[in-house]
This record gives C-alpha cells, structure tokens and sequence, in this order.
C-alpha cells in the first residue's frame, strides 16, 4: 500500500516561535502554493497506480478538508508538517478501508 502524507502548512501560524521556524514555515508556504508538493503526491499516485499498488491516499483528504475551510495548519503538531495526535486517527482508519477495500 501506499500512502500519501498529510500537506504541509499553507501558512505561518502565530504560535511558531524564533526566526528560524518563522522562516522555515514561509519556505514551506511557498513550497505548497507553488504546487511542487502537489506534483509528489501526483507521482505516488501514478507509480501506485503504475505498479497495481493500492492507494490509501491520506493527502487528498486532508486537501478536501483545507477546500473546505478547514485551517490544516492548525491540525500539525509542529505547525509545519506532522500531524496532531487526533489527526493520525485519518491515517489509521484510511489505512484499514484501504486493506479491506
């Protein structure tokens, strides 16, 4: 199986302490808008499909719930690019509808 990740923030969150991480963040920001990271997910997409390989495609839900409104930089742990603790919950429960498709 393979599986996508969640993206990475689509803004700088207020809470990101230091310049660094500040400055880490706005390249982040950059990254996706420019759809460089789009463009990964679309190859793990089109290898797994390439190879027969079932898709458990975990960045397209979390797209859905940005295009909904919903702040996804507010759901990473780091506010950068993990996942809270309740959000790996999308991961784990998308993992077995795609085992027992």
């Amino acid at each position: 199986i393979v599986m996508t990740p969640q993206p990475i923030c689509t803004r700088v969150h207020t809470q990101l302490k230091g310049d660094e991480l500040r400055n880490f963040a706005h390249t982040l920001v950059e990254i996706y808008e420019s759809g460089v990271f789009e463009k990964y997910m679309q190859a793990a997409r089109d290898v797994a499909s390439a190879c027969n390989v079932p898709l458990c495609d975990c960045y397209a839900k979390w797209k859905k719930l940005y295009e909904a409104g919903v702040d996804i930089t507010s759901l990473l742990s780091n506010y950068l690019n993990h996942p809270t603790r309740d959000m790996h919950w999308l991961f784990a429960t998308s993992l077995v509808e795609t085992m027992f498709q």
